[in-house]
């Protein structure tokens, strides 16, 4: 069985950071993204694997709720003894929803086998 925990576990050593992000879902990140997250960082208790390696957040909303999820994935980070990397303001993302069809479509995101040696997990 596929288990994108222990698959990102086995990177951790190599990766110079990391970057986290989530949709607000009710004030807070996704259910998958916690649960990812507790898993990871429940196991960094007993190794110390994720320590004074750096990270970020980013948090987007369609309206509120960016703040409480940027500063819940902050958490983790902090407890783990992890420098955060911040930016010049919040690394929130409000975004609106548009009916018009005549809008053209975002280009395609960078896959993760475009930049070497990255992971990208997708919850």
């Amino acid at each position: 069985m596929n288990d994108p925990v222990n698959e990102f576990l086995e990177k951790v050593a190599c990766a110079d950071g990391f970057i986290f992000g989530s949709q607000v879902h009710f004030a807070s990140a996704s259910g998958m993204l916690t649960s990812f997250m507790d898993r990871v960082f429940s196991t960094n208790f007993s190794n110390d694997i994720l320590s004074y390696k750096p990270a970020a957040a980013i948090s987007s909303s369609r309206r509120g709720g960016n703040t409480a999820t940027f500063d819940q994935i902050n958490k983790y980070f902090t407890i783990s003894n992890m420098p955060v990397v911040s930016s010049q303001y919040w690394n929130m993302l409000n975004y609106i929803l548009f009916w018009n069809t005549n809008i053209p479509s975002p280009p395609s995101p960078i896959k993760s086998s475009d930049v070497p040696g990255a992971g990208l997990y997708s919850f």
